[in-house]
């Protein structure tokens, strides 16, 4: 390989990523490349909540929604 950057992963991910080399899989690469590129198409990885815009988060400080977080300003 002759395009390669060095990656830092937490210990428990990449003992997921080795669990899954098997069968045509052997390399991480293979691996990580089967998990994005799904059957030809990129795969959108989305979070499970909102993203917010600064005034929006501002907005919902003034509203109190961080106010039993502990992290309220």
């Amino acid at each position: 390989m002759d395009n390669q950057v060095n990656v830092m992963l937490d210990k428990a991910v990449y003992d997921q990523l080795v669990s899954l080399q098997h069968g045509s899989m052997q390399d991480m690469n293979d691996v990580i490349e089967r998990l994005i590129f799904h059957g030809e198409r990129k795969v959108r990885l989305e979070v499970e909540e909102p993203h917010y815009t600064m005034e929006q988060e501002l907005q919902r400080e003034r509203d109190g929604v961080f106010a039993s977080s502990g992290i309220c300003s």
